[in-house]
């Protein structure tokens, strides 16, 4: 399958189970490409009451199992005050349920801010227990998320994660592959206190991505 999203807001959706706003699934030999673009996810919420799937991943749940394969590409998207019960504030991704799964995931000049969660990972968590499990965070910001129990940023659970030209607060992770060209260092959004997340003009993320990491086809 083939799913592109661009140019859309979620805001304020709720889900008891996965994905409070998008939840990716790819089983049973199920092949999937698919891309989100240009898009904002604000105050979603995945609050963990489904007695199925567990809170994980407030905006977005990206899942590859029993066999499936999954790229998914996420470029050009804000993740702003989303919540998941359990994991992952705004992204959840995993390649194992019942069976493992392959799952590629990349995210491009993408922003995560203060987006939070009672579990761990305050931006994103990745379980790469079994199976093959990729994700590239290239040209992004990780800032001011939150996690009640273990890494704010990013928290991976033996997922291949490689991070690189990025801006992360308090320093690359552990366990993931730093690439040598992030930052830690305050972005100087223009006005964080009333949701804006572009960066102000002496912010040392001006210039200092890198245009090899856009899919050609982004590229105008």
């Amino acid at each position: 399958s083939r799913v592109v999203i661009k140019n859309t807001d979620f805001v304020s959706n709720h889900a008891g189970g996965q994905g409070g706003a998008v939840f990716a699934r790819s089983s049973f030999d199920n092949v999937a490409n698919d891309t989100i673009i240009n898009c904002m996810f604000r105050e979603n919420i995945s609050d963990g009451s489904n007695t199925i799937n567990d809170g994980a991943g407030g905006a977005i749940f990206i899942r590859s199992s029993q066999n499936g394969s999954r790229t998914h590409q996420i470029i050009n998207a804000v993740f702003y005050k989303n919540f998941a019960a359990q994991s992952g504030g705004a992204v959840g991704t995993t390649s194992f349920v019942s069976a493992p799964g392959n799952n590629f995931v990349d995210i491009v000049n993408s922003t995560f801010f203060q987006n939070t969660t009672n579990g761990n990972g305050g931006a994103l968590h990745a379980d790469g227990s079994q199976g093959v499990h990729q994700v590239n965070i290239r040209n992004s910001i990780l800032w001011d998320n939150q996690s009640e129990v273990d890494q704010n940023e990013v928290f991976n659970i033996d997922a291949n994660i490689s991070i690189d030209y990025a801006n992360i607060k308090h320093a690359i992770p552990k366990n993931i592959t730093d690439g040598g060209k992030s930052l830690s260092e305050d972005p100087q959004f223009g006005g964080p206190e009333n949701g804006d997340r572009r960066i102000s003009a002496c912010s040392p993320r001006v210039e200092a991505g890198n245009n090899d990491h856009i899919p050609k086809d982004f590229i105008g």
